[in-house]
């Protein structure tokens, strides 16, 4: 046995002798969680002390350092909170290391900003440069010792699974640390399952993970769940979030919700619109030179054009054309199909494959913010060729279209470049619903953090031209009480990984001039757009098709009518 491992079984019986609660062990955390914040500080009073307090004019004693320390305490707090800088446990330690390195790189480029502002005149920034070294050397270490520590400390907890089809189970076991948080004792296929069962199956379970969109199914999960106190996940439906929002009422003795869709009120859309003037004017100042750079090069590699426009549906189904650096090859779609990039794209050029990496070939959509064809934060618009395809499997994909498109949104945040349209309209749905500066500002923020996440950009496979990865492969419809659940994770809304790219199609995230077919059809002609009622029949898909009412034990993502 190695040195290590000898170490970690010594903690692991201690910690079992020790500390018989998950409390006990929770506060050990949170603990050096607090001593870890108190040393960044402690590192930023000193560079202060030693390097810029002597150069305070006209502050009474005492006070100005007290309104410095106070200032970076309270901003250096925010940025841990916003980027989940502390979230040993539910990060792997490279996000844990990017999310405190990124906490540094602003806290600093802040202060610097302040006392220019108050001094007028550039300041030496070695000192500061230092300390953020100092600290990013020191949270590197942190961050790999308190992830093992955590994991000697807490064991998995005893995990049930129900599930209706393959899928689900694929999406769960992808979860970060899932291995090590859940230690699965059984996974329940639910079709043809008897709910007297739930008991006896949940029996030694500390956590239940329910995916299935049956309420009777899970009413009696949660029943189970509940009386005898274990925790209980579920995949909410479409059905879920469109509740999310509604506003409670009371006729007599009867206790009503009114549906109610989100989409912000007057004053918030316009402080939204002079936020997306202000930011995205800024933007194209402040990158100009890269934007020029860029563009030179695309040019310079193979002569063809730095800027490709796409049709795109934005908020109402209204159609604009998006730009966007070109990173394909001119003739990415001359079969006339629109496609996805997938695995090992071919049709990606060297330059291409740099700037779809950084995401610098979304930068021209700044132009199309500063018009007002798409926000700062929204959901990603769509190609009216690929929205109509997923329209027509999720009746309520339309949805979406009740707020103008975005360069950034929580889909894009949390999701990646090849996740399920189901689960990405989730996403929306449940921003739609939550549309607040605040949580524009907090979409903003993590974008930055998304950046530096490599499996944000996942490609789909070579075979799909869309994202609609079950296409074509449904399982057969199943009774109502145990209806199939189109995926997503208890944890969706906040650890799962980032993509502040686009459900783009291979020429979507920039190519060459469309081909004349896709030009020539009739995009977004008759496009359903969803009224304040939050009507079903939103399902009405392109050129003004009637839905397909799906059979009945149909999967409820697939038509919400079920």
């Amino acid at each position: 046995m190695s040195r290590k491992a000898e170490v970690k079984k010594k903690i692991i019986a201690w910690a079992d002798r020790r500390l018989p609660s998950d409390r006990s062990r929770r506060a050990i955390i949170n603990v050096l969680s607090g001593l870890h914040f108190l040393l960044m500080m402690l590192c930023f009073v000193l560079m202060w002390e030693m390097g810029y307090k002597q150069t305070l004019v006209g502050w009474y004693p005492y006070l100005g350092d007290l309104a410095i320390v106070a200032g970076y305490c309270v901003l250096f707090a925010s940025m841990f909170k916003i980027y989940h800088g502390l979230y040993v446990g539910r990060s792997r330690i490279s996000e844990l290391f990017v999310s405190q390195g990124l906490t540094y790189v602003i806290c600093a480029a802040v202060f610097y900003v302040v006392y220019f502002f108050y001094y007028r005149n550039f300041f030496n920034p070695l000192p500061l440069v230092g300390i953020v070294a100092v600290q990013t050397v020191l949270s590197g270490v942190w961050c790999v010792f308190m992830t093992n520590l955590y994991f000697m400390l807490f064991r998995p907890a005893r995990t049930v699974v129900f599930y209706s089809r393959d899928g689900q189970l694929d999406k769960l076991y992808g979860m970060k640390h899932f291995a090590n948080h859940y230690q699965v004792l059984k996974t329940v296929n639910i079709r043809e399952y008897d709910m007297n069962r739930v008991p006896e199956d949940a029996a030694d379970a500390e956590v239940v993970f329910c995916c299935s969109n049956s309420h009777h199914f899970r009413d009696a999960v949660f029943y189970h769940c509940m009386a005898r106190g274990i925790r209980c996940y579920y995949t909410p439906d479409v059905s879920d979030l469109l509740f999310d929002n509604s506003v409670f009422d009371q006729y007599f003795d009867l206790p009503v919700f009114t549906v109610n869709l989100g989409g912000g009120n007057g004053f918030y859309l316009g402080i939204k619109r002079l936020m997306d003037i202000v930011l995205s004017f800024l933007g194209i100042v402040v990158l100009s030179p890269l934007l020029l750079i860029t563009a030179v090069v695309i040019r310079l590699y193979d002569g063809g054009p730095a800027i490709y426009r796409q049709i795109r549906l934005t908020k109402d189904g209204r159609e604009f054309e998006i730009y966007k650096f070109r990173s394909m090859v001119t003739d990415a779609e001359k079969d006339g199909v629109a496609r996805l990039s997938y695995e090992n794209d071919d049709r990606i050029t060297p330059v291409g494959k740099v700037i779809r990496r950084f995401r610098i070939d979304e930068f021209p959509q700044l132009f199309n913010i500063l018009k007002g064809d798409m926000s700062i934060v929204g959901p990603r618009p769509e190609r009216p060729e690929i929205a109509a395809e997923y329209a027509r499997a999720y009746p309520a994909f339309p949805l979406r279209l009740r707020v103008k498109a975005g360069l950034t949104g929580l889909a894009q945040v949390y999701g990646r470049y090849n996740t399920e349209p189901i689960d990405k309209l989730k996403m929306d749905l449940i921003y739609i619903n939550r549309m607040s500066l605040q949580t524009d500002l907090l979409m903003i923020f993590l974008t930055v953090k998304a950046l530096f996440k490599k499996e944000s950009t996942e490609a789909v496979a070579e075979s799909q031209v869309n994202a609609l990865a079950d296409a074509g492969k449904e399982e057969p419809a199943e009774a109502p009480a145990a209806t199939e659940a189109d995926g997503g994770t208890p944890e969706a809304a906040e650890e799962a990984p980032a993509d502040a790219g686009t459900e783009e199609t291979g020429e979507d995230r920039g190519t060459g001039e469309a081909p004349e077919a896709a030009e020539e059809a009739p995009a977004g002609a008759g496009w359903p757009v969803p009224d304040d009622t939050v009507s079903y029949e939103v399902a009405e898909l392109w050129a003004g098709r009637p839905a397909e009412t799906g059979e009945e034990g149909d999967d409820i993502d697939s038509d919400p009518r079920t």
